[in-house]
């Protein structure tokens, strides 16, 4: 059975605070003997990353939970269209995957696979279709050989109610 997120927060912060005394009883019992910073200082450098942490990890945590409590992530779909190859540059795909009627677009990006292939490959753009629910994008193999899998375009939709 699955740890609960609560749990894991409260896990994690426990392990934080104990690591962060035995951090500071070490430090105090060494800093004066070899010249290191004050313990203010030091304190003061790990609240610091403490907050930074914090902040990550309640971020991950606020858009898991929002995944897992939205009726809508039911509602959506995901378009695929294949990329086509420019007639005058060979090297550059591009396409557009256009939402459904009834559906509004949510986002979208470009994909070609993970192949270690498509390593010096790059997108040169990924963005909403101004102005209508599409995705558009386009890529580049940069000169390599060409994909043995064409590029395409997605975008994700959510219906309407």
């Amino acid at each position: 059975m699955p740890i609960p997120i609560e749990e894991k927060v409260h896990r994690v912060k426990t392990t934080r605070v104990v690591a962060l005394v035995a951090a500071t009883a070490l430090v105090a019992s060494a800093a004066p003997a070899f010249g290191a910073p004050s313990i203010p200082s030091i304190i003061k450098r790990l609240d610091k990353r403490e907050a930074s942490h914090y902040k990550e990890t309640s971020r991950r945590i606020s858009a898991t939970v929002l995944l897992a409590r939205q009726p809508d992530i039911a509602r959506t779909t995901r378009v695929v269209t294949y990329m086509t190859q420019s007639a005058s540059n060979p090297t550059f795909f591009s396409g557009q995957a256009l939402c459904p009627a009834g559906t509004t677009l949510t986002g979208g990006g470009v994909d070609w696979g993970t192949s270690q292939t498509y390593a010096a490959y790059h997108v040169v753009s990924s963005a909403p279709d101004p102005g209508s629910v599409a995705w558009t994008g386009s890529a580049s193999t940069g000169g390599s050989p060409m994909p043995s899998t064409v590029p395409s375009v997605y975008a994700v939709c959510l219906k309407l109610s």
